[in-house]
């Protein structure tokens, strides 16, 4: 049953995704529920949408706790940390960041982040480029799409994508 409003979301979601993660959530269940079929699958595919912060300040890590206590345990996590420059006021200490990946049961790893240098590495932009590359595809790769299959597919959505073609 695809999810038409926010407030149809389960409560896990609910209480602890802030909206904007909810309706990343909510496109991810719908897409995979109607590729796959099944809700259990469709629900596992939207818990491994990305969680976004807002930089890495002790709120997001706090958040980023949060969302991991109302979920399944991840066999994999990976982050990126913004190198802003500077030890501020409220910056979650490296520390703290590898605590929250041992949360993963299989392999936890920072993506472009030298944890010696942390926050203070401009770098990490670099060697984000290489890792990311480095981390292994769980599902394949869709081909690409053909015009008349991304026109066919917009208007199967209707007016759901703001995209016009003249």
């Amino acid at each position: 049953m695809p999810y038409e409003k926010l407030t149809d979301l389960p409560d896990r979601v609910r209480n602890y995704l802030p909206k904007h993660a909810q309706e990343i959530y909510k496109e991810a269940f719908n897409s995979a529920e109607n590729q796959y079929g099944e809700e259990s699958r469709a629900h596992r595919v939207a818990w491994s949408a990305p969680f976004w912060m807002v930089f890495n300040m002790e709120p997001s890590a706090e958040a980023l706790e949060c969302y991991l206590d109302g979920t399944d345990p991840y066999d994999h996590i990976h982050l990126m940390l913004f190198s802003h420059g500077v030890d501020s006021v409220g910056l979650a200490p490296i520390e703290r960041w590898r605590t929250i990946l041992r949360r993963a049961r299989k392999r936890a790893t920072f993506v472009g982040v030298d944890e010696r240098r942390f926050p203070r590495d401009f770098a990490t932009f670099v060697r984000y480029h290489a890792d990311i590359k480095k981390i292994p595809v769980r599902y394949p790769r869709p081909g690409p799409m053909s015009l008349d299959g991304l026109d066919a597919f917009l208007e199967q959505a209707g007016d759901r994508y703001p995209v016009r073609w003249e």
